[in-house]
């Protein structure tokens, strides 16, 4: 993945201002760079709270945040969605022998990077969690506290899951691994003697919307007096204001909860809870001491929950029957750890592209919740011996956990859908490598936890109709290959029976609150002409055993196509408890197919309008901007006029409390133009990455819009002008190739950047053989198209190949590298066939002779393409999953060459991938209830739309502004050093050391980014 931080783009949006003449060189991945938290300091937050607390505030005003450089990236770690109540009757669990309450924490990372990693970009490949129904509590490991992605923590709420903001890391044995600052910190007191900063971190935790802090505390300050007070006094303040979600999560040295560590760690009816805890490993495996451990939790508390035995998921050969060993092992909650950057389940996904990727991504997180088989139905028997999910880059996703018993063994599944219709669900993972409206394309590939919807209660639960008995005719999947709304779909495929096949997917309940209850269902078979859907919508009354049954019928076509379906039966005042689908009857060639894009539940309430967006309030940043295509950060807040969110005062607002289910991002070319939906999200901010325009002469508009609970109203749509630069903007790639860059999350990757690529390359045998060779280091994404070196082969040939490593330390020894060729000239290298040329590497092993030279024999297929087509080789790290022919490698290395295939054999033709089987055209204008057109455009402010930038004097200290009302200066590496507001017409820059900096500027509602050198 790429790396992002906020300074990266400024690099791309204007000329450098050498306030003394450096050049500077600069990755050619500084311009899709977005978020930086460098400047984030947790500490400093807190100052800010307290300081507002001691004149009579919960939180601070908005130009204390600006001042302090809090303010742009500040919205993004916010969330608004309410933690959702989570359902529980153990006589519906699906395994019925699980302990009923025991409880999962995730103590994992957010997508992918320290820091970053979760936050919305425009990287289709990336993690998107959906098991928030077995999940209590989910870590955010790769964030420092106060800071955890606002999209994954309205994900984690929406299902039920708690979101630790971040953690404080301690290690006695690390450099700079001590605690002693930070517990001088937090034990500061008040004259009064009560701790000055409780009031502050809950009300921060209040206002971001962040449900608590989580440590690994292996040095001994938490053993200390006033940090035990300290915690205690944070959750009784928290119990006091009504905060029900608050957690502390804390994780030592020790593998066992006694007597001695009790109250440390875990607390007493006397003292008070102090946290929740998450047993040390033993030898990276379960606590010996869980049974004993809940005992003591038991004596001291009167139940041991908050208490999780903890393993290191490096991998799942552990000893999993350790947990029901007896009857006090049972009542112990379960914490899985791994890894620091990245989830060990994302990391250990294999797939021979994004989108095959992104499928077994799911598939794997399947097999360790649902089992080796993905149903709970079908357990395999709980062994210590059967999760190793570690597999050869070469071996797919059937290898991996071949026989797991899958968490379900253990824990619980749960729900959180309840209250009145609506329900809607998109089957929206959270990416996609497109985003649809109505099943046509809007926008590329986007990333966002912000827009997934509820996930199924069971993954996967499908019996035979009228039976509780595991059917094996029909299966269920997630897939991105097509998309109604956003970027994924449910797809249903097997073999239909005349009896059919039940898919159960949620356990609620939802009230009919009026009559006239209807569904709504999205569906694609893919098959021309009229043709059966096989499918039915199956719903279960609260307590009532039989499933009324509601035939979805025949299609028109191919294309997607909405269904509107009376739910005859179902009358106001009914409760809906389960909610599923039947596929029945008989498909050509048993080959059974369908996608489903929408399934809505709703009647006749009478609807509101949701709360309006705040126009003076929308920030929009430019962080990518071409001849071609631009990047826009978005920030906003609703008017909460006419409601009463009960924590107004803390500065938070819930999306329900002021009637709003989701946001809606539009764009549209120049003021009268035609409007597109490009994303949705629950967050109060957005990234749309990669508009790409029409001509050269677009004007761009970017527009957000509120959506009532009920889904039957909007907002008016606010606007944002966004004036097209004046500078000189480089060019859009115009490469049809899916790319391939270095993953800059992974440790070491700056070292890789140095030492890792190909020094030699060279042909024998063809038309025209290539003799490449370089000395030094690609930089920049790690990935070179040496276009200058064209292969020339002919149909039939065969061609010798032989390349070497740069001989330097941690060189590409220690990678797996493949080579592909597109034999059809699809833009796709297809691994799965004669499109993989070669492997080369080993699995957890360094290989001598990628350095000192391998050699392979290309043979050119007799039916290659006649064409350019093009070569690749991608290198990753040997110790982890290769990603394939595109996307983000592990410390590796990719490289490109030109290929020209001459012949006069028929060519193949090209393969049809699953774009294919998109529907095209353009896309329907969104909905608009009596709003359409122009409206609020709100950022021309007195006639101050033109585009911001700054310019250097002849003197150096001295540099002046064009359009600025407000500006921030950075430094390189993030920090904040100062802000300027009214309208800065120039500023002196004397008291800054020489470095490289980032001038953030804001002019009217759009922020952009300028590079200042000072030497």
């Amino acid at each position: 993945m790429k790396k992002f931080t906020v300074f990266g783009a400024a690099l791309l949006l204007g000329t450098a201002v050498n306030v003394q003449a450096q050049d500077v060189t600069y990755p050619a991945s500084a311009s899709t760079e977005i978020f930086d938290f460098a400047p984030w300091d947790d500490d400093q937050l807190l100052v800010l709270f307290a300081k507002a607390a001691d004149e009579g505030r919960k939180y601070p005003t908005k130009e204390e945040f600006e001042a302090a450089g809090f303010n742009l990236d500040l919205e993004f770690s916010r969330s608004h969605v309410r933690p959702a109540a989570i359902m529980e009757d153990a006589d519906k669990n699906i395994v019925p022998d699980v302990y009923p309450t025991r409880r999962l924490w995730m103590n994992i990372p957010t997508g992918q990077g320290d820091l970053i990693g979760g936050y919305p970009s425009a990287e289709f490949h990336n993690d998107v969690y959906s098991m928030w129904n077995y999940t209590n509590l989910y870590g955010a490991w790769n964030h420092s506290i106060l800071q955890a992605p606002g999209s994954w923590a309205d994900a984690a709420h929406k299902n039920g899951t708690h979101m630790f903001s971040g953690i404080k890391f301690f290690e006695s044995w690390t450099p700079g691994g001590t605690s002693s600052e930070y517990v001088k910190f937090i034990t500061t007191k008040n004259e009064d003697g009560s701790f000055r900063y409780v009031d502050a971190l809950l009300n921060a935790l209040i206002y971001l919307g962040l449900d608590g802090i989580n440590y690994n505390f292996e040095d001994e300050g938490y053993k200390n007096a006033d940090v035990m007070a300290f915690h205690k006094a944070l959750y009784k303040r928290a119990e006091e204001i009504g905060f029900d979600s608050f957690h502390i999560g804390i994780y030592t040295s020790s593998s066992s909860l006694t007597n001695y560590n009790l109250d440390a760690v875990f607390g007493t009816k006397e003292t008070g809870k102090t946290a929740d805890l998450m047993l040390n490993y033993a030898a990276n495996d379960f606590s010996w001491s869980i049974a004993s451990s809940v005992t003591t939790a038991e004596q001291a508390m009167g139940s041991a929950d908050g208490l999780y035995a903890g393993v290191w998921m490096v991998t799942l050969n552990r000893r999993w029957t350790a947990l029901n060993q007896d009857e006090q092992s049972k009542k112990c909650g379960v914490c899985l750890w791994g890894e620091h950057k990245v989830s060990r389940i994302f990391q250990y996904t294999v797939g021979n592209s994004l989108m095959e990727l992104q499928s077994n991504y799911q598939t794997l997180l399947e097999k360790v919740f649902s089992g080796a088989n993905r149903t709970p139905l079908n357990r395999p028997v709980v062994s210590n011996s059967a999760g190793n999910f570690q597999v050869s880059p070469s071996v797919g996703i059937d290898q991996q956990l071949t026989s797991f018993c899958g968490l379900a063994s253990f824990i619980p599944e749960r729900t959180a859908i309840q209250g009145d219709l609506p329900f809607n669900t998109n089957f929206t993972l959270g990416n996609g490598d497109f985003y649809a409206y109505k099943g046509k394309k809007t926008l590329g590939s986007w990333y966002n936890m912000g827009q997934q919807d509820y996930v199924p209660t069971y993954r996967w639960v499908i019996y035979n109709t009228g039976t509780e008995t595991l059917s094996n005719d029909i299966k269920a999947e997630f897939t991105h290959e097509d998309a109604y709304i956003g970027g994924s779909s449910l797809r249903l495929k097997g073999t239909p029976t005349s009896t059919g096949a039940d898919v159960w997917l949620y356990r609620a309940k939802l009230n009919v609150s009026a009559g006239n209850p209807k569904a709504k269902i999205a569906v694609k078979t893919g098959v021309e002409g009229t043709n059966a859907s096989n499918l039915y919508l199956i719903l279960r009354k609260f307590d009532d055993s039989n499933w009324m049954e509601f035939p979805v019928g025949d299609l028109a076509g191919a294309t997607w196509e909405e269904k509107e379906i009376a739910l005859t039966g179902l009358n106001a005042g009914d409760v809906i408890e389960y909610i599923g689908f039947r596929v029945k009857g008989s498909a050509a060639n048993d080959d059974y197919k369908i996608m489903i894009g929408q399934l809505m539940l709703s009647d006749d309430r009478a609807s509101s309008a949701p709360a309006s967006i705040d126009g003076e309030s929308i920030i929009a940043e430019v962080k990518e901007e071409t001849t071609s295509s631009l990047s826009v950060k978005l920030t906003w807040k609703v008017d909460p006029t006419g409601f009463s969110p009960a924590r107004k005062d803390y500065g938070m607002i819930y999306n329900d409390e002021v009637n709003v289910d989701h946001f809606e991002l539009f764009y549209k070319n120049g003021e009268d133009g035609r409007v597109s939906e490009v994303g949705r999200t629950s967050t109060w901010s957005a990234y749309i990455g990669n508009i790409q325009f029409a001509n050269e002469n677009d004007d761009p508009y970017v527009g957000i819009r509120s959506v009532s609970k009920d889904m039957k109203t909007y907002s008016p749509i606010e606007w944002v002008h966004i004036a097209r630069s004046t500078e000189t903007l480089p060019e859009a790639s115009n490469s049809q190739y899916p790319p391939t860059y270095i993953n800059s999350a992974a440790d070491g990757y700056e070292t890789a950047l140095r030492t890792r690529y190909i020094a030699e390359v060279k042909t024998t045998g063809a038309t025209q053989n290539l003799d490449y060779s370089r000395s030094d280091s690609v930089g920049g994404e790690n990935y070179l198209f040496a276009e200058e070196y064209v292969l020339k082969v002919e149909q039939g040939q065969k061609v010798t190949l032989t390349l070497k490593g740069a001989n330097l330390d941690d060189n590409l020894k220690y990678c797996f590298g493949v080579a592909y060729m597109d034999w059809d000239i699809n833009y796709e290298f297809d691994a799965t066939t004669d499109e993989k040329l070669f492997e080369v590497g080993q699995l957890n092993a360094g290989t001598d002779s990628i350095v000192s030279g391998s050699t392979f024999i290309i043979n050119v297929p007799e039916d290659a393409a006649v064409g350019t087509t093009r070569l690749r080789m991608v290198f990753s790290d040997a110790w982890f999953p290769h990603p394939g022919p595109t996307g983000g490698t592990q410390k590796g290395f990719s490289i490109d060459f030109p290929v020209e295939v001459s012949g006069s054999n028929a060519g193949r033709e090209p393969a049809a991938g699953y774009a294919d089987f998109r529907d095209t055209g353009v896309a329907d204008e969104p909905e608009m209830n009596e709003v359409s057109g122009i409206e609020n455009v709100v950022n021309e402010n007195g006639g101050l739309s033109a585009v911001s930038s700054m310019y250097p004097t002849v003197t150096s200290d001295m540099i002046y502004f064009n359009n600025v009302e407000k500006a921030w200066i950075y430094t390189a590496d993030g920090q904040f050093v100062k802000f300027l507001k009214n309208n800065p017409e120039s500023a002196n820059v004397s008291d800054l050391s020489a470095g490289v900096y980032v001038v953030k500027m804001q002019n009217g509602r759009v922020i952009r980014n300028q590079k200042m050198i000072k030497k």
